[in-house]
């Protein structure tokens, strides 16, 4: 695995993991089926056909949209289409600015 996995996962949590630890979680990701880059704890296939983007809002709550919110000082929101709470996000430390991803299909 690579150092540069550990690191990341060590400042996010704070907790440096054994390289089996690692591994269990490299394949707990790879059995989700989501593409690099994908923070959402949904994995895409099980968000909606109607929702088109995630994006998560600074209190650590994931969101999927129908259409491509629009950025407001805060935090996201949609102002075409429809919108749903999908998950409360257990690491809200993360730069939920950057979350926004179109959903792969």
């Amino acid at each position: 695995m690579s150092q540069k996995l550990f690191e990341l996962i060590e400042n996010m949590t704070g907790y440096f993991l054994t390289k089996e630890e690692l591994n269990e979680i490299v394949q707990a990701v790879k059995e989700m089926d989501v593409p690099d880059g994908w923070f959402c704890p949904i994995p895409p296939k099980n968000i909606p056909d109607n929702f088109e983007w995630v994006a998560m809002d600074e209190s650590g709550e994931w969101f999927a949209y129908e259409k491509k919110p629009a950025k407001k000082i805060a935090s996201f929101y949609g102002s075409f289409g429809q919108w749903g709470r999908i998950a409360i996000n257990t690491t809200p430390d993360l730069n939920w600015e950057e979350t926004l991803k179109e959903i792969p299909r």
